[in-house]
């Protein structure tokens, strides 16, 4: 098993969190660990984001690839540098679902600016 190609098949969005769960044979990502994570950036956000609000994905599709990516260091990682910028973003995408969470047509224009100009997105 190529656990690093199964990795970035789930971040490009060519598998779902149920095939990459079954191909780990788990169903939380709690205590596996890779010597080098895969890197995720601002621009594979900003395309999440676009995929969603053209109705590729769903929120939950959405919420699951966030939640996956932020939560599991041991087998997703940003660069230092893009921390600022993604942080603004991701911890807002991971709130989608729950009652009540949802953003305006423009603060997704504006998160998707934030992330491909390397900014932290602000709320105002």
């Amino acid at each position: 098993m190529d656990t690093n190609k199964l990795l970035l098949d789930f971040k490009d969005f060519r598998i779902s969190l149920e095939e990459l769960r079954a191909a780990f044979g788990v169903t939380r990502f709690l205590n596996v660990k890779m010597d080098a994570p895969v890197i995720f950036t601002t621009t594979d956000a900003a395309s999440a984001i676009k995929r969603y609000r053209s109705g590729e994905i769903t929120v939950q599709t959405l919420v699951n690839w966030v939640n996956t990516l932020w939560f599991n260091e041991g087998i997703y990682d940003f660069a230092d540098e893009q921390s600022e910028s993604l942080a603004s973003v991701m911890d807002l995408l991971e709130e989608l679902d729950e009652d009540g969470v949802f953003y305006t047509d423009d603060e997704y224009d504006r998160m998707i600016a934030a992330l491909e100009s390397n900014t932290e997105f602000t709320r105002d």
